[in-house]
């Protein structure tokens, strides 16, 4: 299988215009994050997006992707971590424990803050086969 990681436990104190986290700031009706999250439902050869968020923020969450995603039944919401490593860490035992981790399943962690273009993504997903991929994604409004 082919997992999303998409890691939103940020606490986003830089924006200070805010009063919610970066990613969960609205944007045409939608937080950012469902977004992104839509962008990387593009890409057909994920089985499954797990996002790590803060816990304070995984009802928000669960109920924004019903609404928005364009594939709920393919998003898993988590608690994350601490820490950026923590989360991914989060995520691996969440996948281990929903599904099992086999020699050929592939985790690809998104990080939202950094720009690739989504054909970039979708070309990657396709080539990969046996990694743990680390890479960005921004925000990509088509």
């Amino acid at each position: 299988m082919i997992y999303g990681a998409m890691l939103a436990g940020g606490s986003g104190t830089r924006v200070k215009s805010s009063d919610v986290p970066k990613q969960f700031i609205e944007i045409g009706g939608a937080p950012v994050i469902i977004h992104t999250l839509n962008n990387m439902l593009k890409v057909e050869r994920f089985d499954l997006i797990y996002i790590a968020c803060r816990e304070d923020y995984i009802e928000y969450l669960k109920k924004a992707a019903a609404e928005h995603a364009s594939h709920p039944e393919k998003v898993r919401i988590i608690a994350g971590g601490k820490e950026r490593m923590d989360s991914i860490r989060c995520v691996t035992d969440a996948i281990e424990r929903d599904n099992g981790i086999g020699a050929e399943d592939v985790v690809i962690v998104v990080l939202q803050h950094h720009q690739i273009q989504l054909q970039k993504l979708q070309k990657m997903v396709n080539q990969e086969k046996n990694a743990i991929l680390l890479l960005s994604l921004s925000l990509w409004l088509m």
